[in-house]
Parts: structure tokens; C-alpha cells; sequence
């Protein structure tokens, strides 16, 4: 479980922000893998079916980096502690996600986990 003594107030519904993961996305992905390798981030729903994709291009290589991240980390699942995770390393970004919706659908898909649609699971190719 992650640390919430920081005081540090996170995006993601007001919750209490991880000492693991600094401020603004470009800093929080300093702190994150490259994952030159990976291509491709498939979440498939409960039956299974793939449902959404991010493809390592620009303007997308960011999400990629944090959903595959966020596999490793979380053992292939968005749960709620892998979407509470994701929200803070999008930081500033989880904002702008709430005031104009599918402007962000990486992070619809993470505050989706919080109002209680899936767990999902990730592959990464």
C-alpha cells in the first residue's frame, strides 16, 4: 500500500498524494521507466475482451509508459489502488480530464475505476 503521510493533496478526488510521486506529470514520469520496447497497452474487460488500446506514438507515449508502469506494478490489474496510482502520476492533467469529458481518455478510463466500473486488466506488447 502506498504512503499518504505526505499532506500533499492528489487530483484524484482530494486523496492524499504518495511521497512516491512528485509534482506535474513531466516530473512524475522522470520517476517511471521508458519502455522504449513496448508498442502497444490492450485493457480487456471482465469478459475478456479488449476495450481500449494505446499505441506508443506521439502525444500517447506518456500513457503508455504509465499503464505499463502501472502493470508491472500492480500485477497486470486497474484497481482502485492502480487507478489512485495513475491519477497522481497524470497530475495537473486529472483536472482538465474532469472539466471536459473524453478529453483524456486514459484517464476517463482510471476515474471510471474509481466510481466502480471494472478492474481491468493490462497486457503490454
Amino acid at each position: 500500500m502506498m504512503s499518504t503521510s505526505s499532506g500533499v493533496r492528489c487530483p484524484a478526488r482530494g486523496r492524499q498524494r504518495s511521497r512516491h510521486v512528485a509534482r506535474g506529470l513531466k516530473e512524475n514520469l522522470s520517476a517511471i521507466p521508458e519502455y522504449a520496447h513496448v508498442k502497444k497497452v490492450a485493457l480487456f474487460n471482465e469478459r475478456e475482451e479488449i476495450f481500449h488500446t494505446i499505441e506508443a506514438k506521439p502525444g500517447k507515449l506518456a500513457s503508455v509508459r504509465i499503464y505499463a508502469e502501472m502493470s508491472r506494478k500492480f500485477g497486470g490489474a486497474v484497481d482502485v489502488e492502480a487507478a489512485m496510482w495513475g491519477l497522481e502520476v497524470y497530475d495537473e492533467f486529472v483536472a482538465e480530464a474532469r472539466e471536459v469529458p473524453s478529453s483524456h481518455p486514459n484517464i476517463d478510463i482510471l476515474l471510471g475505476v474509481l466510481e466502480g466500473e471494472g478492474p481491468y486488466k493490462i497486457t503490454v506488447s
